[in-house]
């Protein structure tokens, strides 16, 4: 031990990073958490999108009922739902399978990307969505015309923080991935130690 302590030590060793990537499966790890990742944020962007314009245009009977049941899902704690998804996937098979982590992360990331999209799409003038129905665009046509390109900033980081959270998520890939060949970059990282 040096004191003070050195900033660059002496000798520079780079073993352990090429020893990391050579002889581990540190970077099918890698591979694993970009899979469901990319997965979780495309499927989450595609239904939250949707239900996000319907809830916040349309005029839904229970539609506040809805949101109030979205904002209490998005306040779950991870711990409370694993046990029951573990056992539902284990009925289906899809225990040590990315479709299964995927579908965890899209079920418990979904109520917050509907939220926000919501409070999003609610901000911007239904008379822009007019104007589009009476120059012919069907109600279709103006969401994917007008509205979603102006909703491009809020979809792209809505998708940023799905992505860096299921990223970044330990505990259901840590329950649901038990075999190395599936695990995910955070339970890679923890069993290097």
């Amino acid at each position: 031990v040096r004191i003070p302590p050195q900033l660059i030590p002496k000798p520079v060793d780079f073993g352990r990073y090429v020893w990391i990537f050579k002889e581990t499966l540190f970077p099918l790890n890698v591979r694993n958490s970009i899979i469901t990742s990319s997965v979780t944020t495309f499927t989450c962007l595609l239904f939250s999108t949707l239900a996000s314009y319907a809830l916040a245009r349309l005029k839904l009977p229970g539609s506040k009922t809805i949101m109030m049941s979205v904002l209490v899902c998005s306040m779950l704690p991870a711990i409370s739902i694993v046990g029951p998804l573990y056992l539902t996937f284990k009925k289906f098979h899809l225990i040590n399978s990315f479709t299964g982590l995927s579908i965890a992360y899209t079920a418990f990331f979904l109520p917050f990307t509907m939220w926000f999209l919501t409070s999003f799409f609610r901000t911007i003038p239904s008379e822009l969505e007019e104007a589009a129905v009476i120059d012919g665009c069907s109600p279709f046509q103006a969401l994917f015309r007008i509205i979603i390109p102006l909703s491009a900033p809020a979809i792209f980081t809505v998708g940023t923080m799905v992505f860096i959270f299921s990223w970044n998520e330990f505990l259901f890939a840590f329950t649901f991935m038990s075999t190395d060949p599936v695990r995910t970059y955070p339970v890679g990282i923890m069993m290097l130690q």
